[in-house]
């Protein structure tokens, strides 16, 4: 199942987008807004030339189908964000790391690009489900759903983060 997701943010450049997206304090304060119980930064490592690895570990706060309750509960649901900037093309390529990695696949690229005043953010991934009796289809709906609304959720948060903690035309302020 492909995932796409396209938002556009105002008064923001590409460069101030990017370390608001790696800041610690917007994805902490985002963590509950998104539907994740929690989220810890596990490792990140900082190249010279701008590039990043991270790994943050995720427990979604979702409420399992009853068709999917015999196979899994809401308690076992946590993965990690295996994630990697790269600064010479400005992508940004992510999988999920779980337990269920030979059953489970989930991936993609997140561009941000300039769009007028502002950038869009547009999200390219892939979530293919390995499980008998159509049920892999039926995790995959759920995943793609749990997704779409997480960002849904996310995207007015996300620009009233920039309003107000990036400066027009400045350096970035209250960036921790």
């Amino acid at each position: 199942m492909k995932l796409h997701v396209d938002h556009a943010f105002s008064s923001v450049t590409v460069e101030r987008f990017l370390l608001v997206y790696f800041s610690e304090d917007f994805n902490n304060r985002v963590a509950a807004v998104s539907g994740l119980k929690s989220r810890a930064l596990v490792e990140e490592r900082i190249h010279p030339d701008g590039s990043r690895d991270r790994r943050v570990r995720m427990h979604p706060a979702v409420t399992v189908p009853a068709a999917l309750k015999k196979f899994v509960t809401a308690e076992q649901i946590h993965y990690d964000e295996v994630s990697r900037f790269d600064a010479a093309a400005g992508t940004i390529t992510y999988r999920i790391d779980s337990k269920a990695n030979d059953r489970v696949d989930v991936g993609g690229t997140i561009r941000v690009v300039p769009h007028g005043s502002g950038v869009r953010r547009v999200i390219d991934g892939h979530v293919e489900v390995k499980a008998p009796f159509g049920v892999g289809a039926m995790v995959e709906r759920f995943i793609e759903a749990e997704v779409q609304k997480g960002y849904a959720n996310i995207r007015p948060f996300l620009q009233r983060y920039l309003d107000e903690h990036v400066a027009p035309g400045g350096p970035t302020a209250k960036m921790t």
